[in-house]
């Protein structure tokens, strides 16, 4: 049987609830509804629900982008991959992510006002010790941050924060780096408008570009260490009363 993925429909703006089935039929030919597209249902504020079938495998890129009155979804056990901002500035409260998942993109869930995030067990990926957060990676080996949220406590074992990991984070107002962190990727914590302050342990060696861009109420950020800066980290941060202290090095650009 073949697949399709539902598409946008160019001007129309879904709303309500939605039901999308496992299967249409198309000139006589049956195919299973496998994914939902590109910008499906882009910016559709006044969708509220909708139900996804066992069949669907992926969900591409920005498919639910500002879907803000979206509060909940269950993912299904088929589901494979959750693509760039997929679900970027919905209205989502809550993540149960599925052990079928292998792929996360950047800011699948960036900008949603997330209170939980539960990782089915089996995964790939864990959030170990209640975390409230994606992990990928095991203790003792190479362990990072894929997604958090405002109620995220970052676990001992991360070594890396992930681009875009915190993402328009609302309500985030303050969040422990816990020593051992090496790495702030680009955009970490991009829009993170409620954030206050930040501590940086003495182990990061690196703070990549605009990781705290647009944190407009922060005030006050503490580097212990001597990390490497990429471009722009603390771009449109008006609040920000005093420079960052610590020894900072920026990178060198010379080269490229």
């Amino acid at each position: 049987m073949g697949g399709v993925s539902v598409c946008a429909c160019e001007g129309k703006e879904y709303q309500g609830d939605i039901v999308i089935p496992e299967q249409v039929v198309y000139n006589g030919t049956t195919y299973e509804v496998r994914g939902i597209d590109y910008e499906a249902f882009n910016w559709c504020k006044s969708l509220r629900s909708v139900k996804l079938p066992n069949t669907i495998r992926v969900i591409s890129e920005a498919a639910f982008f500002g879907c803000t009155a979206l509060t909940n979804i269950e993912l299904p056990s088929s589901l494979e991959s959750i693509d760039n901002h997929a679900f970027c500035y919905a209205g989502l409260k809550s993540v149960v992510l599925p052990n079928s998942v292998t792929f996360l993109g950047y800011a699948c869930f960036g900008g949603c006002p997330i209170e939980s995030i539960v990782v089915e067990e089996g995964s790939e990926f864990d959030s170990r010790g209640g975390c409230n957060a994606i992990i990928y990676g095991e203790p003792g080996f190479y362990t990072e941050l894929v997604v958090g949220c405002k109620t995220t406590v970052i676990p001992q074992s991360v070594e890396k924060i992930t681009n875009y990991a915190f993402k328009g984070c609302k309500g985030l107002e303050t969040i422990e780096i816990p020593e051992g962190v090496t790495y702030i990727g680009e955009y970490a914590f991009y829009d993170c408008t409620d954030l206050k302050r930040i501590v940086i342990p003495a182990s990061v060696e690196e703070i990549d570009d605009n990781a705290f861009e647009g944190c407009t109420s922060l005030t006050e950020v503490v580097i212990k260490g001597h990390p490497e800066m990429g471009d722009d980290v603390f771009k449109d941060c008006p609040n920000l009363r005093t420079k960052p202290s610590g020894k900072i090095t920026f990178r060198d650009r010379s080269n490229y």
